[in-house]
């Protein structure tokens, strides 16, 4: 994180591992999956402040099943392009998706 990142537009960082309710297994450890991102923060990692921060975590998140539900989009949104400035929250601009959920 105390790498100079302003030439950079985005990250993406792919875990490929096995887990249990919130924790990725290492070879020889189990950690926190917050670990994976905890470092790219806003408060921890400025130059990459306001870019987009892509987690895509391929682990179990334990033995629970996701039932899944039907749902159509009906209505369009349409996007603000103006520019304001103001505070954003410090996990601003995170995607992170799980492969499965407890």
């Amino acid at each position: 994180a105390l790498t100079d990142h302003s030439e950079s537009d985005c990250i993406i960082i792919i875990v490929l591992s096995h887990g249990n309710f919130g924790e990725l297994f290492a070879f020889d450890t189990t950690y926190e999956a917050s670990t994976v991102w905890k470092f790219f923060t806003a408060d921890n990692c400025p130059t990459m402040a306001g870019k987009p921060k892509v987690f895509l975590i391929s682990a179990c998140g334990g033995n629970g099943v996701d039932p899944g539900v039907d749902t159509e989009i009906t209505e369009q949104i349409e996007m603000d392009t103006s520019r304001r400035k103001f505070r954003i929250p410090i996990m601003a601009d995170f995607l992170i998706t799980f492969s499965s959920h407890p």
